[in-house]
């Protein structure tokens, strides 16, 4: 009894081993699997060689396009280029720079002009005399302020005694050029009467 019971057992293990599809035993299943695998197999064989046969194809296509062409000197007028474009970017921003540092100086000087020219300001406890709130102009003339005989030109282009031929602007009270739309120190608009 005890030998029928082992045979039992081996003959469980190996209906279960059947049915999940293992061990290729018995039945049609392992033979439609082997069948599916070695297509497979030979299918990709059969893609790789088409593969290589494109490849070598687009391979002597392009090496006979590019048969007589230097790319060595299409590559150098390249690099070429590129370093002058950066050259020229670089001589612009150094450009810009220095004409940003001549306005910046040029606004410091007028402000210091008519920050001198003015008694200090009483609403501000303990500031120097000529000194101005942070992020306010300094007032200048009104616009019907009449020409000084002996201006100089700094002084009116700093709005500080005569109103120019044009008028000032309401803004900034720097002279305006004749038939000017916009301020040519801060862009203000200009109104016309």
């Amino acid at each position: 009894m005890a030998w029928r019971g082992h045979e039992r057992r081996n003959a469980g293990n190996a209906g279960n081993a059947r049915g999940l599809g293992g061990g290729f035993g018995g039945g049609s299943h392992g033979h439609a699997l082997a069948g599916i695998v070695g297509s497979a197999v030979l299918w990709v064989c059969v893609g790789v060689v088409i593969a290589q046969v494109l490849l070598m194809a687009w391979s002597i296509i392009y090496l006979r396009l590019t048969e007589g062409i230097d790319t060595q000197s299409a590559e150098d007028t390249l690099e070429s280029t590129l370093a002058d474009a950066k050259r020229r970017a670089s001589e612009v921003g150094n450009r810009a720079r220095q004409a940003a540092d001549r306005v910046r100086e040029q606004a410091e000087a007028a402000s210091r002009k008519v920050g001198s020219s003015m008694p200090g300001r009483g609403d501000q406890p303990g500031a120097p005399a000529g000194s101005t709130p942070p992020g306010t102009m300094p007032p200048g003339p009104g616009p019907d302020a009449a020409a000084a005989p002996g201006a100089t030109p700094a002084a009116s282009a700093a709005g500080i005694s005569a109103a120019a031929p044009h008028g000032l602007c309401v803004q900034c009270r720097q002279p305006l050029d004749e038939g000017a739309n916009f301020c040519g120190f801060c862009g203000t608009p200009v109104r016309r009467a």
